[in-house]
């Protein structure tokens, strides 16, 4: 009897526990094939270190495919369509003052008809470490145009550093978009 009884609670236990498995499995298969992430539960990518200077190049830390989707609902936020397909760690020069450099995270569609790219600027800390600039405002900058202009580029005014877009030759053809996150 105590036998029998010892069985059927082990048999007990091993089911709940295998069921309990598969359920938590479920949940996790479900949200990887769900592209759009509960960020807001699991917290925001731009609280946070996004990326690291190791060796002279800059590498992104946060999984990327969280980070473009982040990128992404900044993009939509401000009507475009266009599918973010990568993200880098850009160090640019200010335009109107050689000696003032800036950090910009760069996102980019490639399957775009036309040139399309939103940045969002960084600041370096003594870490190597990189987070968004809140000097910002968690403010994001999009340039859409032609393939071969409307380039992120940054100009200052004082210690103030601006984002805009730099048409190349694409007169009238560049769009500015400015989103908050």
């Amino acid at each position: 009897m105590k036998k029998n009884l010892l069985k059927a609670i082990l048999f007990v236990m091993f089911a709940v526990f295998a069921v309990s498995c598969t359920d938590e499995q479920s949940s996790i298969e479900m949200n990887e094939n769900n592209k759009e992430f509960n960020l807001k539960a699991t917290g925001s990518v731009w609280d946070g270190v996004i990326g690291v200077e190791q060796n002279g190049q800059y590498v992104i830390t946060v999984p990327k495919e969280r980070l473009l989707t982040e990128m992404q609902q900044i993009v939509k936020s401000l009507g475009y369509d266009d599918q973010l397909t990568d993200a880098t760690i850009s160090k640019l020069t200010a335009t109107n003052n050689p000696s003032v450099d800036a950090f910009m995270l760069i996102g980019t569609a490639s399957n775009s008809s036309k040139n399309f790219s939103t940045g969002i600027m960084l600041v370096q800390n003594s870490s190597f470490q990189f987070t968004v600039d809140r000097n910002f405002g968690g403010a994001s900058t999009t340039c859409t145009g032609c393939a071969s202009g409307c380039n992120l580029r940054f100009l200052t005014e004082g210690t103030q550093k601006i984002p805009y877009c730099e048409e190349n030759g694409c007169t009238y053809n560049c769009v500015k978009g400015e989103a908050t996150f």
